[in-house]
């Protein structure tokens, strides 16, 4: 009988310990599925902030001369974006992103928007030994500047290479700027860019941004593609209550 009772003794006790070994896998599975929802959650959370430009630099500015022209202007002109072939400086490194152009070829008008992370410039001090705060106002810290090829520029017929030839256009008649978590955004809106798309005018190849900092120890220039013909067209409708208020 003795035996019997103690037999039942290790039943209890084999009992207990299944119960706590199933308890404790429920804790560890609750703490897997914990782990996975947040680093899924952080992920989406990346994505999301990494394809979203602020309003204030994703939707049209104006500037002084495209204000004047869209008041003088009878009806509205023509506007269009583009799906940029690329949208950053370096395939590896990204420094720089663009997006959210807008072109008004009747007013030689261009505008977009350029991001960058706050951990640019860890790699500035770490290639150049300069350091600067990311905090410190964009224009203090770059210069920017529109390039293009020449209008009518061929490639040699025979496939050798030589430098293309480049000439600086537009000036900067506005900007804005907007900050969310790790980046930093600009809207930069450029004047006086003749893309040549009139009738009978000669187009140019491209447009790039080069962006390039004011410390002379970094002697880099980061470049974006801005404007590329063979890049697909979407119309773009343009939004100028306050111009049209003037009137």
């Amino acid at each position: 009988m003795e035996d019997m009772e103690r037999y039942g003794d290790y039943n209890e006790v084999d009992g207990e310990d299944e119960g706590k070994k199933g308890v404790l896998g429920i804790i560890i599975k609750l703490l897997i599925g914990a782990v996975l929802v947040g680093v899924i959650g952080v992920i989406a959370f990346r994505i999301f902030i990494f394809n979203t430009y602020p309003s204030e630099v994703s939707e049209l500015i104006m500037t002084d001369k495209l204000e004047d022209f869209l008041v003088g202007y009878d009806g509205t002109p023509e506007a269009f974006s583009q799906s940029a072939q690329a949208r950053y400086d370096d395939p590896k490194e990204g420094n720089f992103f663009f997006d959210h152009l807008v072109v008004i070829p009747e007013a030689d008008h261009i505008q977009f928007a350029v991001r960058y992370n706050e951990s640019f410039f860890d790699s500035v001090k770490k290639e150049f030994g300069v350091e600067i705060d990311p905090a410190s106002d964009p224009f203090e810290i770059f210069d920017f500047k529109l390039v293009m090829t020449e209008r009518g520029y061929q490639p040699p017929e025979d496939g050798t290479t030589e430098p293309v030839p480049l000439e600086t256009v537009g000036s900067l008649g506005a900007a804005t700027t907007a900050t969310s978590f790790m980046y930093r955004y600009l809207r930069l809106a450029f004047d006086e860019v003749d893309l040549g798309l009139g009738e009978g005018e000669t187009p140019v190849g491209w447009v790039r941004l080069d962006i390039t900092l004011k410390d002379p120890k970094v002697t880099r220039t980061y470049s974006l593609p801005v404007y590329q013909p063979e890049a697909t067209r979407a119309d773009y409708k343009l939004d100028y209550k306050l111009a049209e208020a003037e009137k």
